[in-house]
């Protein structure tokens, strides 16, 4: 199995090559309703997440949304 090597809000992860944004909030049994996501400083959308590859070396943000009025 290929792996690449990504940054998880400044952790280290291995994933299998071909890996998307879904499955890595999945294997950190994070609940993708309630965080935002960003791949190298770029907002990723709930709706887009299973579209975006990561690559080797990406940086992955992972965060509570800020609301507010």
């Amino acid at each position: 199995m290929k792996t690449i090597s990504v940054s998880v809000n400044d952790n280290l992860m291995k994933l299998e090559f071909g890996s998307n944004l879904v499955e890595l909030l999945n294997l950190m049994q994070v609940d993708g309703d309630i965080v935002a996501t960003a791949v190298n400083t770029q907002f990723i959308s709930k709706e887009s997440r299973h579209k975006k590859r990561l690559c080797q070396g990406d940086k992955v943000s992972i965060f509570s949304p800020i609301t507010g009025g």
